[in-house]
């Protein structure tokens, strides 16, 4: 899992990492509810609001914008304020130490690479957090410490975690968990606004699941799913807690998937005389456009719904693509799905009750 995460350097390049998810933490809408019970024991829902008590909260709030203000930077923009030094911490320090002062929040000047187990449980024992990754997440922080550092502490109190799981099937996980002490300003930043027209997905695949969970120890989360990654926000006694998962193919997996997708280049150009897969799938969103055009009401319904059957039918109504065309896609779609990875909303729950958040009294 190389690609996931850089080597032992004692350097700031797993901030790439982090501001790369953070990117994609955008989600439609928030739930507030909490109904139904779940197998892993603990409880969730998933009723549309716009309010939350987690999203009143000032470490929220300064995350949220902090998001807002790097996505609407321009690539120009954002080299004129981002901080490339080995010592950086945050991408942006003075939009930072600006939102701190305006919510009141602390802010880390120094960070420290955790580049043994040992330095985690004892950074968890000072907090009176021992025991609060359980036996199976410990096991795998032990495991990726054999080959990378597992995160940071720093001066604010905040402690960053990164946990591999290898997984043949499925895919490969890195979960990145941030233990934020109240009124410190999040480390790890998300944001849960509602997603605009223009970052609206293209694919029913990509559109997003918004969910509320109470773990079976404890605490409260907000959470979403989106494909390969899924994010959850959530408090427990006086800390917050940011947990970001991605899911990306093992080797073995990804060598599987280009040999379908070569086959299915060439079953696609035979069929239709479409020259690949990929040229066929923006044939068949091609209409994802018109449809904003032509029923904007009925789209932004759709998205903030997460009503998949809705969305697809809209785009299916205004695409260019022949119904011989998206039938082929439909089944080249069902020939890659054992080939795709997701995040599902069970990954999130299950993830969350390994956790002892009984530890934060």
């Amino acid at each position: 899992m190389d690609n996931m995460k850089s080597k032992k350097t004692g350097n700031r390049k797993l901030l790439l990492i982090v501001i790369a998810l953070a990117v994609v933490l955008v989600i439609v809408g928030i739930v507030a509810a909490v109904t139904g019970v779940f197998s892993g024991g603990g409880k969730s829902g998933s009723a549309k609001t716009a309010d939350s008590s987690l999203l009143q909260a000032p470490e929220y709030k300064a995350s949220a914008e902090y998001e807002a203000y790097l996505d609407g930077l321009s690539d120009e923009e954002l080299d004129k304020v981002i901080d490339t030094s080995d010592e950086a911490i945050y991408e942006a320090p003075a939009k930072v130490k600006e939102l701190c002062e305006t919510y009141g929040l602390k802010y880390a000047a120094k960070a420290t690479d955790l580049t043994s187990y040992e330095q985690v449980e004892k950074e968890l024992e000072a907090r009176k957090l021992s025991g609060f990754l359980g036996d199976e997440l410990s096991k795998q922080l032990q495991t990726t410490m054999k080959e990378y550092d597992g995160g940071y502490v720093f001066d604010d109190g905040e402690l960053y975690l990164e946990i591999e799981q290898e997984d043949e099937e499925r895919g490969n996980v890195l979960l990145l968990l941030n233990i934020t002490p109240k009124g410190v300003f999040p480390y790890q930043s998300s944001s849960f606004q509602a997603q605009e027209k223009d970052a609206a997905p293209q694919t029913v695949e990509d559109m997003m699941k918004n969910f509320t969970y109470q773990p079976k120890s404890g605490g409260d989360f907000i959470c979403r799913t989106q494909g390969p990654d899924g994010t959850a926000f959530g408090k427990a006694g006086d800390y917050y807690i940011t947990m970001a998962m991605t899911r990306e193919p093992s080797d073995a997996k990804s060598e599987e998937y280009e040999k379908a997708v070569e086959k299915l280049d060439e079953k696609v150009k035979k069929a239709v005389g479409i020259d690949s897969l990929d040229e066929l799938e923006e044939k068949v969103y091609s209409g994802i456009q018109t449809a904003w055009e032509k029923e904007p009401d009925a789209m932004q319904e759709a998205l903030d719904n997460d009503d998949k059957q809705q969305y697809q039918a809209l785009q299916d109504k205004y695409t260019t693509a022949s119904k011989e065309e998206l039938a082929l896609y439909e089944e080249c779609k069902k020939e890659l799905e054992p080939q795709e990875v997701y995040v599902t909303e069970q990954d999130l729950q299950d993830t969350l009750n390994k956790l002892d958040f009984s530890k934060f009294v």
